[in-house]
């Protein structure tokens, strides 16, 4: 089988799972006692476990999209250790590229070094919890692609489940890794219930493996009944792709037109 990372936008990986408005925002999964319910939790990831991931994922399964570093995170609360990490993968995949979302509360006052960052996505919550105005221009003039957004806080920690006939573009859009190792599909699956395994626990050929068996019955349309039980009733599903990676998502929609040719 082709590697299909190579039709993926973003990779992110949730080096630490803090956020500084965790406390703020009762409708993050942030702060839910059962953020990690559906998953393993025996151990976290380390910097060379994420350098490796990072490593084999662009040089074994093809990924040519952005690293991130969110989940339900707030990247900037290790912004030291973020910026070694980004080091030690270029290093080891000089082509990398990177984005950031942040809620931009804890941008310094000198951003030149977020210039390393191709797309930076700030998602503003308003009011105190606004990025202050003057390390916005400053991050302007140092990243090409500044993107700032009204934080939205849409009920995806309670969700009624629809049968509606969709299907889901979402995991041609991103592929997450949470603190724990756990592989995931989409950031709608929070708790990761339909998780493809653990890195720990079944390594990343096994995980990689089972993800490439499901994305097809994912965007099928409408989502296969072989997809998981998540995915065939999440309200969340998305039939139109976000744009971070253009190449990718033009990938993306090839493969998808020849998977439906192939499968009538």
């Amino acid at each position: 089988m082709a590697r299909l990372l190579s039709l993926v936008q973003l990779v992110s990986i949730e080096f630490h799972a803090a956020c500084n408005l965790a406390a703020a925002h009762d409708a993050c999964p942030t702060a839910r006692a059962d953020r990690y319910a559906g998953v393993v939790k025996d151990r976290t990831l380390d910097d060379d476990t994420i350098v490796d991931l990072a490593a084999r994922l662009a040089q074994d399964y093809g990924f040519r999209g952005l690293f991130c570093w969110h989940a339900y995170n707030e990247p900037l609360v290790q912004m030291g250790r973020m910026f070694g990490l980004m080091g030690r993968i270029s290093a080891e995949v000089p082509d990398a590229r990177y984005l950031l979302w942040t809620n931009g509360t804890l941008l310094p006052e000198d951003c030149r070094s977020f210039s390393r960052f191709s797309n930076i996505q700030v998602s503003d919550y308003g009011g105190a919890d606004s990025p202050r105005p003057e390390r916005l221009q400053a991050l302007r003039a140092a990243c090409p692609q500044v993107v700032v957004k009204p934080g939205v806080l849409d009920g995806r920690c309670e969700w009624t489940p629809t049968l509606k006939p969709l299907r889901c573009t979402k995991p041609l859009v991103e592929l997450l890794v949470d603190v724990y190792g756990n592989v995931l599909l989409c950031c709608f699956d929070w708790r990761g219930q339909a998780s493809p395994g653990n890195l720990f626990r079944d390594g990343l050929e096994a995980c990689m493996a089972r993800w490439e068996e499901m994305l097809p019955e994912i965007v099928a349309w409408p989502v296969s009944g072989r997809a998981p039980a998540l995915c065939q009733r999440c309200p969340f599903r998305a039939s139109r792709m976000s744009t971070f990676d253009k190449h990718a998502r033009h990938r993306a929609h090839v493969w998808m037109a020849q998977q439906e040719a192939a499968h009538g």
